[in-house]
């Protein structure tokens, strides 16, 4: 089984540490985490995602302009959006818009988190 590398991007490196605990066991996937949008767009080239994780608020760059920039950079991309404002207009915007396909409202609950990007991980691997 090929391994999906999956990006965790957060400007909280506990987050990142956090979310990388929870997937790393998981042999479906190959974590990295970035902290920030400089981070992301050096990596693009030589370890593209198959899955990413962003935070919405971040001080450089908000995780919607990230993933939209991913997702205009690699349109197979599967996202989750992590958000303590799940019902501000530009959430709901950016995912009719199919920036990302889910968010999570933090604080999260790592199984239902697991079980979503396990979802999303099932959809990428049917277009390897």
């Amino acid at each position: 089984m090929r391994k999906l590398t999956l990006y965790i991007i957060d400007d909280e490196p506990e987050v990142i540490n956090a979310l990388t605990e929870l997937f790393r066991p998981n042999k479906r996937y190959s974590v990295r985490g970035y902290s920030c949008a400089a981070e992301v767009r050096d990596a693009l080239e030589h370890h593209p995602p198959h899955l990413a994780i962003c935070d919405y608020l971040m001080p450089e760059c908000d995780g919607l302009e990230l993933l939209r920039e991913l997702k205009g950079r690699l349109p197979r991309l599967r996202s989750l959006l992590l958000t303590g404002e799940p019902f501000s207009p530009e959430i709901i915007s950016g995912m009719e818009e199919g920036i990302f396909e889910l968010y999570v409202a933090k604080p999260y609950n790592a199984r239902e988190l697991e079980e979503t990007l396990a979802r999303l991980a099932r959809e990428v691997a049917k277009d390897l």
